[in-house]
């Protein structure tokens, strides 16, 4: 039993990440909606998972870094829905939460990389959708785009 579990208990966020990041997208891109249920199932997992493992290796730096910049990043995200009506949902607010959260496991340079990566792929991807469209679109689901620029970032930090 002991060969099934991962090698650090932090693998398990990552594993449960890549398991709920297609139903994720799926969602949010036909309903418009990142539903609650899947990110708080993922944030629950993430943190008992990254607290396992700093109480495992004896080391609290890289949960004290993923904390502090899920705080930050939700902090700013959800002054970002406040501000601009209509600009972000609170799912989307919940969701750069848990990036910050899961990139900031490692650290801030792969929380903005995703952050950058993920908003430049929504741009391009408004770009597209306005000019196939000949016009000013209507809502763009920002989730997917999110996801994507998480888990590059993600595989930059880990090859790193």
């Amino acid at each position: 039993m002991a060969a099934a579990l991962p090698e650090r208990p932090a693998t398990m966020a990552f594993a449960v990440l890549a398991a709920v990041t297609p139903g994720l997208a799926v969602i949010d891109a036909v309903t418009h909606r990142l539903p609650f249920v899947l990110s708080g199932a993922l944030g629950a997992v993430a943190v008992v998972s990254f607290s396992w493992d700093a109480m495992d290796s004896g080391g609290s730096e890289s949960l004290v870094g993923a904390a502090s910049t899920a705080l930050i990043v939700g902090v700013l995200a959800l002054a970002w829905w406040r501000l601009f009506d209509g600009g972000v949902g609170l799912g989307d607010v919940a969701l750069l939460a848990l990036i910050g959260f899961l990139c900031g496991w490692w650290s801030w340079a792969a929380v903005w990389g995703a952050l950058i990566l993920g908003f430049a792929l929504a741009a391009l991807g408004a770009l597209v959708a306005r000019w196939r469209a000949s016009g000013p679109g209507g809502y763009m689901p920002l989730g997917p785009w999110l996801l994507a620029g998480c888990w590059a970032a993600i595989a930059l930090a880990a090859a790193s």
